[in-house]
């Protein structure tokens, strides 16, 4: 009928036809003709109007409620509504006919052949030739729950691969009463009705891998620092928290964050408390395994050898690759803890470990992540070797663009959180809490500043005034054109609570090479609510130039004395004189001159010129290096030198000895040193003559700075 023109007149009549296989009938006489009008055809439905609901939310980072639950989805689907423009004044309903695409076609209004594609896959020129489902086809005639004033359809039972995806959708009016319309896309092109609407399924959120608390036994060789999960009779077994997830469908891999316990300032400068975090991450490797990165805030750096040619963590740049995992292996961690002294009078080395066990009969894969927390060690128990507050896991999408293909279809999951904590004094306790997201990224306070530092090992301070509490930092390092990154890790910043401050030491052994070069960093927010948890780093702050490191020289001061002094005659014997001399002092004072390791002492001036070095070593012993390249401990007095005045009166030679001499007081933050040399000009009276000695004695003083990055004033 779809070759005839609408108000047509058409006559009808009806035969009846025997069998062809039969000889004993024969097709029946005429039928009574009848003559018809064709009626019109209900209108074709404008696409436009089609909505869907949930409605596709691209990622925002950050922010919630774009996206549906994994269970949601496969629950509610996606319901289609349809609403009358008018057009068509008879009762009827609408039928769909949906696919499922890659990508969103553009808007077309040619005509397209009726029906679907043949099931031959480069069948092409159909409305759903290329698709990646057909989810409902014209044949099957699916009709929309009400009528051409307010139709709805719920797509059930798509496949969560399909997320974000695009439907393409044809519509038609159908009627029990009147001819239905052509389909959307199979109508006269003079329509000009555009033939599809497109709709994106929305994006779906990952499970969150819940957390499930045990206990798992380690073995370690104590000679070799190896350990296992094997028993080994002389091996020494202890008892660790072992945290355990299963694995998640459609995610790209599992962050896995650790924050150890509150660590306690060392130095004396400081009396505050931080808190250092461990990150491991899981990537897809597309090969049914996962590649392993960890990194960390703490001081001491991971134990991981790289040839530069591993794979690159694509969720943090301070991340370094650590091996890949299939289903079954087992991986040792480069995090560890050193426990207390137990019953063998030893610290044992703990490790943290995770291993893959693959999916059984009836029970799924899951991985098992051994934290270094000892519970006990040869039975003995310490709650000192518990090191970890809270440890959490969240199964992740990868990438940052909200258009890249596995972003525009998923959301990272809820994260599962466990976490020690103290219900009274005595008592430990844990538990798993699920949060929602990380907590949102602080803003970096204005009120932030960088200076070199007097600490021992120590180039440079950070300080923040916050009243939020602790942070990690992000470091970065740039080169004089702000380039090339020459540094970049995570580091804990201790936390003052009296004075609100937040102070990150930079350490000497990395920091002091990067005099004049720039510096930017974010920031992170360690949370104690909820059992803890690590915020979402905050924008980089703008480079500046981290200033020179100098050395001060210290501040002598010149003092008169009086010093013993041999006179010497070729004939008669020596005779011991007191006579002026001068006293050079100055101050070494601890939290103030920890980055000098020494000094340089000169006495005279010129090629006769005396030098001496004084060092002192890690335990804050001082010691002379004489000529000859022994090493002297300075107590308290120590002679440098022996120097000497002649002068020639007739037959007669006299000469004038003194000594230099260092002294070493021990003060109450630290250290006087003093050095006493003959002053310039002594006239000494002897018998009928004035005899005038001269001596070339002063002194200039160099401090040694601890390494060469540091300039001397």
């Amino acid at each position: 009928m779809n070759d005839y023109e609408r108000g047509e007149m058409i006559t009808v009549s009806v035969r009846a036809c025997a069998d062809e296989t039969t000889t004993e009938y024969r097709d029946g006489i005429d039928g009574v003709a009848r003559e018809i009008t064709l009626p019109n055809r209900l209108t074709v439905p404008d696409t436009a109007n089609l909505t869907a609901s949930p409605e596709y939310m691209p990622h925002e980072d950050g922010v919630r409620d774009t996206f549906v639950t994994l269970q949601e989805f496969i629950r509610d689907g996606v319901t289609l509504s349809m609403s009358d423009t008018g057009e068509n004044y008879y009762r009827g309903k609408y039928q769909i006919a949906a696919a499922v695409f890659d990508e969103r076609e553009a808007d077309d209004v040619s005509v397209m052949p009726a029906g679907d594609a043949p099931s031959e896959e480069d069948a092409g020129g159909y409305w759903n030739s290329g698709a990646v489902a057909t989810l409902k086809g014209k044949a099957a005639e699916t009709a929309m729950t009400g009528d051409f004033a307010d139709s709805t359809y719920t797509l059930e039972n798509i496949d969560p691969a399909y997320a974000g995806k695009w439907l393409k959708i044809a519509l038609r009016s159908v009627s029990d009463s009147n001819i239905s319309s052509w389909w959307s896309d199979e109508d006269d092109t003079t329509e000009n009705t555009v033939n599809y609407q497109w709709i994106r399924i929305p994006r779906i959120r990952v499970e969150e891998p819940k957390i499930t608390e045990g206990a798992a036994s380690v073995y370690y060789d104590l000679t070799s620092g190896n350990c296992t999960l094997e028993s080994v009779p002389e091996y020494v077994p202890a008892v660790q928290t072992e945290l355990d997830f299963k694995l998640q469908s459609y995610s790209d891999g599992y962050r896995i964050q650790r924050i150890r316990k509150a660590k306690e300032s060392n130095t004396d400068e400081l009396n505050a408390y931080r808190y250092d975090a461990d990150w491991i991450y899981l990537e897809d490797d597309n090969n049914g395994g996962y590649n392993i990165f960890c990194s960390t805030s703490a001081d001491t750096p991971l134990d991981i050898q790289s040839d530069g040619e591993e794979p690159v963590c694509r969720e943090d740049e301070t991340a370094v690759f650590v091996q890949n995992i299939q289903a079954g292996d087992t991986a040792v961690l480069p995090v560890k803890e050193e426990t207390v002294q137990n019953i063998l009078d030893k610290p044992v080395s703990t490790q943290m470990i995770l291993s893959w066990t693959p999916k059984e009969e009836e029970k799924e894969a899951y991985f098992r992540l051994i934290l270094p927390d000892a519970e006990t060690i040869m039975d003995y128990a310490d709650e000192a070797n518990l090191f970890t507050s809270q440890a959490s896991v969240q199964a992740v999408i990868l990438g940052d663009d909200p258009e890249q293909e596995r972003l525009a279809g998923y959301e990272s999951s809820e994260i599962s959180s466990w976490y020690r904590y103290k219900p009274t004094q005595i008592e430990q306790a844990t538990e798993v809490t699920t949060l929602y997201d990380y907590s949102d990224a602080v803003e970096v306070q204005s009120g932030v500043s960088i200076e070199a530092s007097v600490w021992k090992d120590t180039a440079y301070k950070l300080t923040e005034k916050t009243a939020d509490g602790y942070s990690i930092y992000q470091v970065k390092i740039l080169d004089s054109d702000q380039e090339r990154v020459l540094d970049l890790r995570n580091l804990s910043a201790y936390y003052d609570i009296s004075s609100e401050t937040n102070i990150l030491a930079l350490k000497d052994a990395v920091y002091a090479q990067y005099a004049g070069k720039w510096i930017s960093f974010r920031e992170a927010r360690v949370t104690e609510a909820n059992g803890g948890n690590i915020s979402r780093w905050s924008d980089w702050t703008v480079p500046i130039v981290l200033p020179k490191l100098i050395v001060e020289s210290p501040e002598v001061t010149e003092t008169t004395a009086q010093a013993e002094y041999i006179l010497h005659r070729t004939q008669g014997d020596d005779v011991p004189k007191q006579f002026d001399a001068r006293q050079y002092s100055w101050l070494c004072e601890r939290g103030i001159h920890d980055k000098i390791e020494g000094y340089q002492i000169q006495i005279g001036q010129g090629e006769d010129s005396f030098y001496a070095e004084i060092k002192r070593d890690e335990d804050n012993i001082w010691y002379y290096t004489s000529p000859t390249g022994e090493q002297i401990a300075v107590t308290d007095t120590l002679t440098l030198l022996q120097t000497e005045s002649t002068v020639q009166e007739g037959a007669e030679t006299y000469t004038l000895s003194a000594e230099v001499i260092l002294n070493l007081t021990q003060t109450e933050n630290g250290w006087q040193f003093t050095v006493t040399v003959p002053v310039q000009e002594i006239s000494v009276k002897e018998e009928n003559n004035r005899l005038s000695f001269t001596f070339e004695c002063n002194m200039i003083l160099e401090p040694i700075p601890v390494n060469d990055n540091y300039e001397t004033n």
